[in-house]
């Protein structure tokens, strides 16, 4: 696998990528770059034994998939007792392990269709086209950002630009974001791989691009919409949000408006949350979005996320609510603790369970705040 190997034979256009490179053009994984590197009698030997899988194509994903996970572990202590956003990353770090190890099945062989690399990518016509436009004839393996960024804004950007004006500019890089999926730093990576691609549209596919790219649009306006001070946007924003379906993005931003919007966008965000938390399903993925925000580094994110928690009488996470009424800083307790008592009987009694025994004689749990908050 990380020797160099070496192949007359030419590769055509339906290759995924092309024949081996010989050792003259051979990438070093240890340059990160992927540049080509020249060869010399003496060095040759050394070339040998370079990390590299004999591919600079398949180099250049397989370090794009090791800095992926550089993110994802660098922040594997970060995220305190709470652990969700640990296992969240975990999952993440495991798929990430799943595509470095199809790369090295890839690297024993001489070349591959789109279609024998990931077949299930043909099952959407839609998704294939575009990825297949989007990328060189010689490579379908990743396409480079700028490329990916402006294959999308090819496609879709007049049709942004003409719905969505003041914010068409930002749909496209967050979905970048949302493709590479390990937050917003990501300045530098400068690849998309065939795995992540498919592994974000797939769900979203049945409905189309456009209309993924539209529903983007629409969120993004509404979020700025609610943070602006220009009266008309914040009132369009403002009844936007009463037809709007699930949004991560909108959800996400909450925890910030909820503490630092004004009364209207607090109590059209509070309604919005109210509603989507009837559902079921809907419930479910708005707990996970408010669990990921409470263990957030930015105190304001995680106090509104426990503003969120009581909109939605969270009982499922009284345990973690309990947690951040006990630990966190002054205005972060205050809202988990209201966040525990509008989740009903649940919630108090997991708050006074949390309290030392020589409390209990001092009163009903909500005399006991003051001296335990501060």
């Amino acid at each position: 696998i990380w020797g160099a190997k070496e192949d007359e034979d030419e590769g055509d256009d339906e290759c995924i990528f092309g024949t081996r490179s010989k050792v003259e053009t051979r990438a070093s994984l240890d340059s990160g770059k992927g540049q080509s590197v020249s060869s010399h009698p003496v060095e040759e030997e050394n070339e040998k034994s370079s990390k590299s899988t004999g591919n600079q194509i398949i180099d250049e994903a397989f370090i794009h998939h090791l800095r992926c996970c550089e993110h994802l572990v660098s922040q594997l202590t970060s995220f305190g007792p709470l652990r969700y956003k640990e296992a969240v990353s975990l999952r993440k770090l495991a798929s990430h392990g799943d595509a470095i190890a199809q790369f090295l099945s890839l690297a024993r062989s001489k070349s591959f269709s789109l279609g024998e690399v990931f077949p299930k990518l043909s099952e959407c016509r839609e998704l294939h086209d575009f990825w297949v436009e989007a990328c060189s004839k010689k490579n379908y393996l990743w396409i480079r950002l700028k490329d990916f960024s402006l294959a999308l804004e090819k496609r879709f950007g007049d049709g942004l630009r003409l719905a969505f004006a003041s914010v068409a500019k930002l749909v496209v890089p967050e979905i970048v974001c949302r493709v590479l999926d390990v937050g917003y730093d990501v300045e530098d990576l400068t690849l998309i791989t065939v795995h992540q691609y498919y592994s974000h549209f797939q769900e979203i596919a049945r409905r189309g691009l456009q209309f993924y790219m539209n529903t983007v649009g629409k969120e993004i306006s509404i979020v700025e919409g609610l943070k602006t001070s220009r009266k008309s946007v914040h009132k369009n924003a403002l009844l936007k949000i009463n037809e709007l379906g699930f949004s991560t993005l909108v959800l996400g931003s909450a925890c910030m408006l909820l503490v630092t919007g004004d009364s209207h966008a607090k109590s059209a965000l509070t309604g919005y949350i109210e509603r989507l938390s009837k559902y079921p399903d809907h419930r479910q993925k708005a707990l996970r979005v408010f669990l990921e925000a409470i263990e957030d580094t930015d105190q304001q994110i995680r106090e509104g996320a426990c503003k969120a928690l009581g909109s939605m009488k969270a009982f499922e996470v009284v345990n973690q609510l309990t947690f951040l009424a006990k630990c966190d800083f002054i205005t972060v307790k205050e809202a988990a603790y209201n966040a525990l008592m509008a989740c009903g009987d649940a919630g108090r009694l997991a708050f006074s369970e949390s309290l030392p025994t020589t409390f209990y004689d001092l009163g009903p749990a909500h005399t006991l705040v003051p001296q335990m908050v501060l």
